[in-house]
């Protein structure tokens, strides 16, 4: 599916049916991707495209809180240790560690992550896998957490194993003073449409 784009959308809920007024955390909201379907013939011919959507229903807490916690703006992400990590592998002695590197590659390939697919397109419109391995990083957190080498893709977050009620976005710190910045500005406007009070 070949992306158009990709909207966020929130909802302002007054109240439930019953009254109980709804927070503003609590609205419903989604992510569409909408785009266009390649359809072929039974003969593999293509025929054409058709218009299409992918629509994830989430609550605009849990939509505010990705939107600043790419690990992108992370701290712990490092593209230079994770290079390091791909020129090492790439060719190591060790079958083991080479067979590592293909089985992350063939992870990226059959991800079901659309965004990550269309962010790695080659010219012909498929997924460019070694562009998407150059992207990554190695997040220092779950590198000792796991006491193995793990490689992130920039628009992941935190795992839910690294989350609590306490530090929801996980190990989350912003990597800088801009970074935060321009999170908390995504996060506040996700609230405001929660509240009625966006665009």
């Amino acid at each position: 599916m070949k992306i158009r784009a990709d909207l966020l959308r929130v909802a302002h809920v007054p109240a439930m049916p019953d009254g109980t007024p709804v927070e503003p955390e609590q609205q419903p909201a989604e992510r569409r991707l909408e785009g266009e379907v390649g359809v072929t013939g039974s003969n593999g011919a293509p025929l054409g495209a058709v218009g299409g959507a992918i629509v994830a229903p989430t609550t605009a807490g849990d939509l505010a809180r990705s939107a600043r916690g790419f690990c992108l703006g992370c701290k712990h992400f490092s593209s230079e240790d994770w290079k390091k990590v791909v020129a090492a592998y790439q060719f190591h002695p060790d079958a083991e560690k080479r067979e590592e590197l293909n089985t992350l590659r063939s992870a990226l390939l059959t991800t079901g992550n659309v965004e990550l697919q269309n962010r790695h397109l080659d010219p012909e419109g498929d997924m460019d896998v070694e562009h998407a391995l150059s992207q990554m990083g190695l997040c220092r957190v779950l590198t000792e957490a796991h006491r193995d080498v793990t490689g992130v893709h920039p628009i992941s977050c935190c795992p839910p194993e690294l989350c609590s009620q306490e530090r929801p976005m996980g190990a989350y710190e912003p990597r800088d003073k801009a970074v935060e910045r321009s999170g908390s500005e995504m996060y506040d406007k996700i609230l405001r449409l929660a509240q009625g009070k966006g665009e």
